[in-house]
């Protein structure tokens, strides 16, 4: 059925990209849609993730679609990119500069000469870092929880401000965070925490107290 094409083709173009689609929508002109309606399909179907946004929020809706316990694991991952810059003209914003704090978008196209200093002063991403949010309920799927670009240069207040921010933020919404991870893409996460105490008390005794509580609510 056409529904079932459509939805392989928005794969195809999510997964492999404009370029890859459009060679193999060339050599299939009859069978598969063009670019352009895959285009417009996924846009209009798929949920845009902005740059340097935490979806809190978003990720309470999901907890509560599932009907999942309020209680989630933080899974972080960093993946290399191709330097380079582009324009994002449904926010006004320049995509692909390393973002300074938390949570914040600072390179707003305003002008020709914004433009001009953002790539004068700014450094370009070289990895994106991915942050997942995973329910602690058989079938939830993981939640897509924020999306930054970075170079990859970071101490261990960096770390720290992070997950306190997560954590900060979870806890708004009554939401309890078990646990951080990386795996061995990001080791050199675990090389900081290995160099700072501060992060261990601040971050692990937190998840602790956290986990203590929630099995004293199951057992009580």
């Amino acid at each position: 059925p056409w529904w079932s094409v459509k939805k392989i083709c928005s794969i195809t173009f999510i997964y492999a990209g404009p370029v890859a689609y459009s060679f193999i929508q060339q050599n299939m002109p009859q069978a598969l849609p063009s670019l352009r309606s895959v285009q417009r399909s996924v846009h209009n179907e798929y949920l845009i993730i902005h740059e340097g946004q935490f979806r809190f929020d978003e990720l309470l809706v999901h907890l509560n679609r599932y009907n999942s316990p309020k209680v989630i694991t933080i899974g972080e991952d960093a993946t290399r990119l191709i330097a380079r810059v582009d324009y994002d003209s449904e926010t006004n914003w320049l995509v692909g500069f390393v973002l300074p704090g938390m949570a914040c978008h600072a390179h707003l196209a305003k002008t020709f000469t914004s433009i001009e200093e953002s790539f004068a002063k700014s450094v370009m991403s070289k990895y994106a870092f991915v942050y997942m949010a995973q329910p602690l309920l058989h079938g939830a799927p993981a939640f897509v929880l924020a999306c930054i670009g970075t170079d990859n240069k970071f101490c261990a207040e960096d770390v720290q401000k992070r997950w306190s921010y997560i954590l900060s933020e979870c806890k708004k919404r009554d939401i309890t965070v078990l646990s951080f991870g990386a795996d061995k893409s990001t080791a050199k996460i675990s090389k900081t925490m290995n160099q700072s105490s501060i992060l261990l008390v601040t971050v692990y005794c937190l998840c602790l107290h956290n986990y203590l509580m929630l099995l004293e609510h199951f057992v009580t």
